[in-house]
């Protein structure tokens, strides 16, 4: 997570591949830094890329931290990209619990 964390001082789109391919690491800790690194990467290539990812599950850690990233990204896509999450039963009730 460091590493993810040092590489999000670099506002390089170009580090976008290289940070996306953590989204599907084993710690769910990585996949998490990765989602929050690639919101400081921007680009529409990371806004892509959190899109695609948000839908496929995972955690609701995960897949909130996604959604954030998204929203920091792009915040129209979030919104966009969100609204399944409302009426998924594991993803809203997860998400009542929260608000």
């Amino acid at each position: 997570t460091n590493a993810l964390r040092a590489l999000a001082s670099f506002p390089d789109s170009a580090l976008v591949p290289l940070v996306a391919a953590r989204l599907a690491d084993r710690d769910p800790n990585v996949a998490i830094q990765a989602a929050n690194t690639l919101d400081t990467l921007k680009g529409s290539r990371a806004v892509a890329i959190l899109a695609e990812r948000f839908p496929g599950g995972g955690s609701f850690g995960f897949r909130r931290a996604v959604l954030l990233a998204l929203a920091h990204a792009s915040p129209a896509q979030a919104i966009e990209t969100g609204r399944t999450w409302r009426s998924d039963p594991a993803g809203s009730s997860a998400n009542s619990s929260a608000v």
